[in-house]
């Protein structure tokens, strides 16, 4: 079942590429069955407006670098994409356990700083951090906020992680290490990407759902290399979800070679899904995707 379902997204994200090559389309359309499928910039062209630079800060002096120190001791950088031959297995370093789930249904509604929701804008829980595309020194496209909790990870309650994806065709968005995604969490968090002061700018879609959750305990993660999961257990947990154990569509990948891997929120892209992970002590997150 997984493999014939992976097959079906391999060859949807293969027409979706060979769409992006010739242009980009609103994710404004009418078609809202789309419109979630593809990081396009509403109401505006998502072409490059900025050719790539080794100094993205340039002379803008709202652009807050990342340090060295923004990233915490316990969870030290990676210099290599964990699905290198460097980083094999990229398995997670805590203990595999059941985790608690909150399954995603998408309705209309308010949004506040403490809310699950995609599209729109973001709402900030401190001052505003937009992250910048590290080739083109643009600001991303806001995809969704995700409400943390202490199944998430201990001490997550109060905080919020926000997702951005550069929208340009053809730019790495799958690779966490690439800089064209980012994680920010709020307060406290550290970006290890470039960042604004901006308050508004792209979204993913105008139109704002905020999500219904329904708890459940998900089983424990279990290596490919030791089995996997069966499919029907895997199925169960493949659902868009905050907290819980990842179903991941193609290999094991938890960021930085597994010392990201507490998943915050598993989302649908149509032509594939996306995973947010948040460190330990809530100080950043990576994003990865998979076809």
């Amino acid at each position: 079942m997984r493999t014939g379902y992976r097959l079906m997204i391999s060859v949807a994200a293969l027409v979706a590429v060979m769409v992006g090559m010739s242009g980009c389309s609103s994710a404004g359309s009418d078609d809202d069955s789309e419109s979630w499928g593809v990081f396009v910039l509403d109401g505006a062209s998502a072409q490059p407006s900025v050719m790539p630079s080794d100094d993205p800060a340039g002379d803008d002096p709202d652009l807050t670098m990342p340090t060295p120190n923004s990233r915490p001791s316990r969870v030290p950088a990676a210099p290599f994409a964990p699905h290198t031959a460097s980083c094999p297995r990229a398995l997670p370093v805590h203990p595999s356990l059941p985790r608690r789930a909150g399954y995603i249904t998408w309705r209309d509604g308010r949004v506040t700083s403490s809310t699950t929701s995609r599209g729109g804008q973001p709402v900030w829980r401190a001052a505003p951090q937009w992250p910048s595309s590290r080739r083109l020194g643009t600001p991303m496209t806001f995809v969704a906020q995700i409400a943390l909790n202490d199944d998430v990870v201990p001490g997550g309650a109060g905080h919020t992680a926000y997702l951005f994806v550069s929208a340009a065709p053809g730019l790495p968005t799958w690779d966490p290490e690439q800089g064209e995604s980012a994680v920010v969490i709020q307060p406290g968090g550290s970006p290890v990407v470039p960042t604004r002061p901006l308050r508004t700018g792209p979204t993913r879609h105008d139109e704002v759902e905020v999500a219904k959750l329904a708890t459940q305990l998900d089983p424990a993660f279990v290596p490919e290399a030791d089995g996997g999961v069966g499919d029907d257990v895997w199925s169960s947990i493949a659902p868009e979800k905050v907290g819980g154990t990842p179903a991941f569509l193609q290999y094991d990948e938890f960021p930085e070679c597994g010392r990201v891997d507490r998943l915050a929120l598993q989302l649908e892209l149509g032509t594939g899904v996306g995973y947010v992970f948040v460190t330990d002590d809530l100080a950043y997150g990576k994003y990865v995707e998979q076809y």
